[in-house]
């Protein structure tokens, strides 16, 4: 399908942009206006104080509250986190949890078949006296077993925290 003309400036991208598009904005870009945000809100909101007075005001009694209330730049800007979790370190989504368990659960079954046919192996030894098949038999057992409790220490990580 030809394209009716050329763009003027050899820029074919924003040219096909424009077809596209129809001059329409991209997916979550927003559109152009003449003010910025800045300006709508301070011309719709008043000026406000950039601090609380350091202290209230009497009650219409004439007493004074008995608690003072703390200024806010005193306040702490975030919630304190739990010495046990690391606050660099952003909580696991649940689609992370779930490739842990499923690689978990991959390898405890490769384990486990590497721990059946060492196992076989075993049987081999003991019951025809075929001692050839010592080492196999003790590389199969220890990698099984290895495969074997990486899996669980995945599956145990995939669970849900708390």
């Amino acid at each position: 399908m030809p394209l009716d003309s050329e763009p003027r400036n050899g820029d074919y991208a924003s040219y096909i942009d424009a077809l596209v598009n129809r001059q329409a904005t991209a997916p979550g870009q927003t559109a152009r206006r003449g003010r910025t945000s800045a300006a709508r809100t301070r011309s719709q909101f008043p000026d406000m104080p950039s601090s609380l007075p350091p202290q209230p005001a009497p009650l219409p009694t004439g007493g004074q509250p008995s608690r003072q209330a703390a200024p806010r730049h005193d306040r702490p800007a975030t919630t304190p986190v739990p010495a046990d979790q690391p606050s660099d370190k952003p909580l696991p989504t649940l689609a992370e949890l779930a490739a842990k368990r499923r690689g978990g659960l991959v390898m405890m079954l490769i384990g486990i078949a590497a721990l059946i046919k060492g196992f076989d192996f075993a049987s081999n030894v003991l019951l025809y006296q075929q001692f050839s098949e010592l080492i196999p038999m003790f590389v199969l057992l220890f990698i099984g077993s290895q495969f074997l409790q990486r899996g669980r220490d995945l599956r145990r990580q995939g669970k849900l925290p708390g």
